[in-house]
């Protein structure tokens, strides 16, 4: 079936890096275990507070880096006029997060997507997690939906919404690390989301379209997954092996087999 290495790099949106397949991760648990334990978001406002509203240029940026980073980049040189624009944007709550992050992706950048070190490092997963949430809460989104990753199913994704800037907040509610990789139906594509999941990975691969995802390793870790989804047929879901955890490589089926698994409609 379509697979994938259980822990895919912390990175902006949580999936494939510059130098890695659309949905083929590069790490796998044991090897780089890190201590993500408080990933969810420093930057969330306490009940009642107001959260600042980020400009649109933050917004922007964050979404076209985030794309970039799910995929190789057709032209890697617009991303650091893109990563300037999210310092120079980010409000004063989130701007040590901010600088975190751009600076793990300029990191990846020079070295030519070589060393993804940087984006393993857990200062990076703390400042992924509350710059998402940070920008789910104050970016003007079209749809938001907080959803819940647990053994074995994701809860909180409607069957059809309306096309538009989405975000998606995944919390890890399970024992087991979680991530949401969410794909589109490549144009012309009409076989059924099972006969999709269940063709060898090469083939797979080739009728549908990435899309973005997010990665939650621990009990209670959130992350964010912003993405302009167009109208077609998607679906969300969890690749990971049944049994991983942050210090354990699972040797079970993928997540999705199990129920992890959420076809949804935009249109």
């Amino acid at each position: 079936p379509v697979n994938r290495n259980p822990r895919p790099i912390l990175r902006f949106a949580a999936t494939a890096a510059l130098t890695c397949g659309a949905v083929v991760g590069c790490t796998s648990t044991t090897e780089t275990t890190t201590d993500t334990t408080s990933t969810t978001a420093a930057s969330e406002a306490p009940p009642g507070t107001e959260v600042a509203a980020a400009s649109a240029a933050l917004c922007d940026a964050y979404v076209t880096v985030t794309d970039a980073f799910g995929g190789p980049p057709a032209d890697p040189s617009a991303l650091p006029p893109l990563l300037d624009t999210l310092d120079a944007e980010a409000p004063a709550e989130i701007a040590d997060s901010v600088g975190v992050m751009t600076s793990a992706a300029r990191s990846v950048l020079d070295s030519n997507g070589a060393d993804q070190s940087a984006f393993e490092a857990p200062e990076f997963a703390d400042a992924q997690s509350a710059v998402g949430s940070f920008l789910f809460e104050s970016c003007e989104l079209d749809n938001t939906f907080d959803v819940v990753g647990k053994d074995y199913a994701f809860e909180g994704i409607p069957s059809e919404f309306s096309a538009g800037l989405t975000g998606l907040r995944l919390t890890n509610e399970g024992a087991e690390v979680h991530e949401i990789v969410v794909m589109r139906k490549a144009p012309g594509v009409t076989d059924d989301w099972d006969a999709i999941l269940a063709l060898p990975e090469e083939q797979g691969m080739t009728m549908v379209e990435h899309v973005g995802g997010a990665f939650v390793p621990t009990p209670g870790s959130s992350s964010v997954m912003m993405a302009e989804l167009a109208p077609g047929a998607y679906t969300a879901v969890c690749f990971v092996p049944v049994g991983t955890t942050m210090d354990h490589d699972g040797t079970g089926a993928p997540h999705f087999t199990a129920g992890m698994r959420q076809d949804f409609t935009v249109v």
